[in-house]
């Protein structure tokens, strides 16, 4: 008997996917929201603590503080805009793992503005996939898509968005 696997085999595994930076960065992030939503842990402290043990690129390092520090800026908005949409199903009441992907997709694309819809939309869905329950991706999915097409509601929380970035301006200026 041969224990040497067929790479042939149509049954292996396919080759390993390389993460981006981008992707690493909101993994990151959804682990830190993740344990700060069930354990109450400081967050800047858990994503220093994750930054240590996973110890990715400089980029995605930026980019996870980034999105841990303006998701938990804006979690008071971003769960309002989620529950306008989501009428159903209150944001206490989603799946822990669902509730951050979509605060963290939402902040990307309405509050930041650094990430194009269509992408933050994909990676929210690749995260769902990845982490979240079977239904999670489509349910995702649909929310921020319905938020997506709101052009007033997004605009309104880009304007919160700038509005922060103008007074974290001012204060490091002072």
């Amino acid at each position: 008997m041969n224990d040497t696997p067929n790479l042939n085999d149509s049954t292996t595994d396919p080759e390993p996917r390389y993460a981006s930076d981008s992707t690493i960065a909101r993994q990151i992030a959804l682990q830190t929201l993740y344990e700060f939503d069930i354990a109450g842990h400081n967050p800047l402290e858990v994503l220093a603590r994750h930054l240590r043990m996973q110890e990715p690129p400089p980029r995605a390092a930026r980019m996870a503080q980034t999105l841990v520090r303006g998701v938990n800026t804006f979690r008071t908005q971003l769960d309002h805009v989620v529950e306008q949409r989501a009428e159903e199903f209150p944001v206490d009441l989603l799946a822990v793992i669902d509730r951050n992907i979509l605060r963290i997709a939402l902040y990307e694309f309405a509050v930041w503005g650094a990430t194009p819809v269509g992408a933050a939309i994909d990676e929210a869905v690749e995260l769902a996939k990845d982490f979240a329950a079977e239904g999670a991706p489509s349910f995702i999915n649909g929310v921020l898509r319905s938020i997506a097409l709101d052009d007033d509601l997004v605009e309104s929380l880009h304007q919160d968005g700038s509005q922060e970035a103008e007074d974290e301006e001012s204060h490091e200026d002072s």
